[in-house]
């Protein structure tokens, strides 16, 4: 949620900026705002609603500059208003800020006795007169708060406007005083930012700090960027560099300086991402959710390269992760020859996720990706698996010894933890709890011996999963792993062993292609925790095994369901509930089902485990509520008849997706309509299952006329608690 992006060059930048909130329209925003500074001049404008509405006015304006901060803001203080959005100015100073400062209202009421007065209701707007007030007023020759910050107050309020030098404060600051100036603001503030800042004193330099939100530098020849997310950078580079915890930032055109909290000097890696941005358009599909729900077989291929064997998980699957801590250096500034050189195994692993699949995997799912060509993807590492251990001794080591596992995550990633449960207990015979990350934090918690502490998140920068993983290593777990999409995510940086689920670039907000790859990446868990402690036998591993590498053309013949979901879907128009109903792992498949209806359509709807009918939801049914169950062909499916039955009974409208069992004969097909899936081992019938509940949402959505890819209120990466 939220975006930031920064550029300083020797040439217009108002184009990078503006396509780079664009590609971070995924995030999710309400407003956005930019920012340029040239000579002492500094020009604002801000909008509500899309990037598009502001770059028409940057064009009308004719506004541009050679550096400048933008924003796209999800409202958290202040409604969404011209006022309230980014970029926000006091005085001399203008910045850019996710997060949240949970102390601001202590630091807004000193700030005010002061002089200060405050035009908007946000956060970040204390943020800006902290930082000026600690430049101005703590440094020699400081100016009077109460006139310094009139005239920024004023173009704040205007929200578009060019505020010249005259509106500046009059004194300036020595070199190296607003540096000190910037740290001494952030180190008064409790919460979470990535902050980016400009001075109208300092036309050479962008200030920037990263605090519990991401934030990647961009690095060029005679310009350089930063942005929270290098999607936001790939049309101008492809060399990057992950700010840590702490750090602190002065960019320039030529050269950067990183500093940690306390000041130092120090330097980070610059890993290369070749990822062609062309990648992350949507094709001949008409939204980013429909693009990826179609990849999904491709996504799977992908998760699932080169990381089975016969009958277990091959050594690349979980790496360790290589926590290199920056080291600190006392050259002035700039790319460090070593740091130009060093290409971490996450930067490897990223740049091949996001430049997709090999030519050989493309080819593969494009033509079905049928079992034989899934096995002969993975014959290369068949063969390196018969002269290595299948994995690496120091995993194979720690799952030998695992007796619990605690799951951590939130939404749907959340709901891949539930069917991971399954997994974990059923076939590996290892206890395991799942836990919403937001929750975890405040309960006392009592962690077995030999216990594995699990993250999952797509993003990498989940707020409350973070610091789940932060509290679980106070805790005294054994290990942690975080199974992620981004190689270079805070997670991955922070866990012991990592998973990369390889999934690509996914830019709809509802989760698709992720979660699907997410529940292979812990069938694949499972899998090598129960061949290491001998729960699952090589027999067993090669079956499992065999239905992995069958998922992709399962899905790929899910998707010819796709025009039937879509005349199904019309079914559903001016239906304000509705109701998931599944058993075993197919409820917290139900439990992903609805949330994708509720958050693209805005048609409520509820997930249940069909046991608990009888326990509440059955008095909501009648024939205007659509209950939509979940019914493949398991040990499960008797009792769920027996449901559906009580549904039917009390004249509920059905719509069953089925397996091979279930059929429904001609005198029931007025009040239930059933398209067959098909037979489906059991071990990847969560996988399989959930895409036609995907579907269904998606033309649900579309038929509804509501943004599908950028639903209202939602956020892709929730970067706060």
């Amino acid at each position: 949620m939220c975006g930031i992006v920064g550029a300083i060059a020797q040439r217009p930048i108002a184009g990078v900026l503006l396509a780079g909130l664009k590609a971070l329209e995924y995030r999710g925003y309400d407003s956005a705002g930019v920012a340029f500074l040239d000579h002492k001049r500094c020009q604002v404008i801000k909008s509500t609603g899309k990037v598009s509405a502001l770059a028409k006015q940057v064009h009308e304006a004719h506004a541009d500059g050679t550096m400048g901060i933008a924003h796209t803001r999800w409202a958290t203080h202040g409604e969404p208003s011209v006022v309230n959005a980014h970029p926000q100015r006091v005085g001399s100073i203008t910045i850019v800020h996710n997060g949240i400062i949970e102390n601001y209202r202590e630091l807004r009421q000193a700030l005010s006795a002061k002089g200060y007065v405050f035009v908007s209701a946000t956060d970040t707007e204390v943020l800006a007169a902290l930082i000026h007030e600690e430049c101005y007023h703590h440094a020699p020759g400081g100016a009077s708060a109460a006139g310094a910050d009139a005239a920024g107050n004023a173009a704040n309020a205007a929200g578009n406007a060019a505020d010249t030098a005259d509106a500046c404060d009059s004194s300036e600051v020595a070199p190296g005083a607003l540096k000190d100036a910037f740290m001494r603001a952030l180190a008064q503030v409790n919460g979470s930012y990535a902050v980016a800042m400009m001075d109208d004193h300092d036309s050479n330099t962008i200030y920037a700090a990263r605090h519990g939100s991401p934030l990647v530098l961009g690095l060029g020849i005679g310009e350089n960027f930063l942005a929270s997310d290098v999607l936001a950078l790939l049309p101008v580079t492809s060399n990057f560099i992950y700010l840590e915890e702490g750090d602190i930032v002065l960019l320039g055109r030529e050269s950067y300086e990183i500093y940690n909290s306390a000041g130092a000097k120090i330097t980070h890696p610059v890993q290369s991402i070749t990822a062609s941005p062309e990648l992350l358009g949507k094709g001949s599909y008409k939204h980013y959710m429909q693009k990826e729900i179609f990849e999904q077989p491709e996504a799977l291929l992908n998760t699932m390269l080169g990381r089975l064997g016969e009958d277990d998980v091959t050594a690349s699957a979980f790496m360790h992760t290589i926590a290199t801590k920056p080291q600190a250096i006392t050259a002035n500034s700039g790319t460090t020859a070593a740091a130009n050189a060093t290409e971490t195994s996450l930067a490897a692993n990223t740049s091949a996720t996001s430049s997709g699949a090999s030519a050989a995997n493309t080819s593969a799912a494009s033509s079905g990706a049928s079992a034989a060509t899934a096995s002969a993807a993975n014959s290369g590492a068949r063969a390196a698996a018969a002269s290595s251990s299948l994995m690496a001794p120091s995993f194979k080591d720690c799952l030998s010894t695992i007796k619990h596992i605690e799951i951590v995550a939130c939404g749907t990633s959340y709901h891949a933890s539930l069917v991971g449960q399954y997994f974990l207990e059923e076939y590996a015979g290892v206890s395991t709890n799942v836990s919403i990350a937001s929750e975890y934090r405040y309960k006392r918690t009592i962690v077995p011996e030999h216990s594995l502490f699990v993250t999952l998140s797509q993003s990498g920068e989940t707020a409350d999963t973070l610091a789940a993983l932060k509290l679980a290593k106070e805790q005294g777990y054994e290990h942690t792993l975080c199974i992620c999409n981004v190689a270079n995510s805070s997670l991955v940086r922070s866990s012991e062993f990592a998973f990369l689920t390889r999934a690509g670039a996914e830019i709809g907000v509802a989760s698709t292609k992720a979660f699907t790859t997410q529940l292979i990446a812990l069938a694949m868990l499972t899998l090598a925790l129960g061949r290491a402690n001998g729960e699952i036998s090589s027999k067993q591993g090669r079956t499992m095994v065999q239905a992995l590498l069958q998922s992709p053309r399962l899905l790929e013949d899910v998707l010819k369901l796709d025009p039937a979901i879509a005349t199904l879907a019309l079914q559903f128009v001016g239906k304000q509930h509705a109701l998931f109903l599944g058993r075993g792992t197919m409820y917290p498949i139900a439990l992903e089902g609805a949330l994708k209806l509720k958050e693209i359509s805005y048609i409520h709807a509820e997930g249940y485990a069909s046991g608990e009918l009888k326990h509440g939801p059955i008095a909501l049914i009648d024939s205007n509520m659509p209950v939509i169950v979940v019914a493949p062909d398991n040990q499960w499916l008797p009792k769920l008849i027996s449901n559906i039955e009580e549904v039917k009974a009390r004249g509920g409208r059905l719509y069953i997706f089925a397996g091979s069992h279930l059929k429904i004969n001609e005198a029931e097909q007025e009040q239930c309509t059933s398209l067959t899936v098909g037979a489906v081992d059991p071990f990847i019938s969560p996988i399989i299952f959930t895409v036609p509940l995907q579907l269904l949402a998606y033309h649900v959505a579309v038929i509804n006329g509501t943004d599908v890819d950028q639903p209202r209120n939602l956020a892709k990466s929730v970067t706060v608690e």
